[in-house]
């Protein structure tokens, strides 16, 4: 007869399922808006309005369908969209520009991620210190039936977390 070691010591707990009340406040995500104060409540800032999150602004200058080469071209009913931000450091905190830290939400909730194929020139991948600007293309493959859409930006930051900004865009 076999018999099996149980183990009476609680496993640790599972850090990427502990809810957000559980982080200290300094790690839980943000959002904020052109008013600088941060929180989700707020609405989303409009295309050219400067959106301010403690450690970086962000503007949206432009949305575009992009013209791409053949190979990247998006199947039949879909398009590549392209948003024209720009991205300042101004906090303590190096911010990363990046395409990946951005997506796009349509008005039924559905998301889309940044794709590499797009308009140019590209949001180039870089980390930003105090007071150095990014500016660049960050492309979506959506589907063409959609005008209305809300641009999010949410870099990982080293020591605060999350910090994000949100924009309403049309296209």
């Amino acid at each position: 007869m076999a018999l099996a070691c149980q183990s009476r010591e609680e496993p640790p707990p599972n850090l990427l399922e502990a809810p957000a009340s559980a982080l200290g406040a300094a790690d839980a995500p943000t959002e904020g808006a052109g008013t600088g104060l941060l929180g989700g409540e707020d609405q989303p800032l409009k295309m050219q309005e400067l959106g301010k999150a403690r450690n970086f602004t962000l503007r949206v200058l432009d949305v575009k369908p992009c013209n791409v080469e053949d190979h990247f071209k998006p199947q039949p009913g879909r398009l590549i969209l392209g948003v024209l931000i720009e991205i300042e450091a101004i906090g303590s905190r190096s911010v990363p520009a990046n395409v990946f830290y951005a997506t796009l939400e349509d008005d039924t909730g559905d998301e889309y991620a940044s794709t590499l194929a797009g308009c140019q020139p590209t949001l180039e991948a870089e980390l930003l210190e105090r007071g150095k600007q990014a500016k660049g293309y960050v492309s979506f493959n959506v589907p063409d039936t959609k005008r209305d859409f809300v641009f999010r930006y949410a870099p990982q930051l080293i020591g605060p977390g999350t910090e994000a900004l949100r924009f309403s865009i049309r296209r």
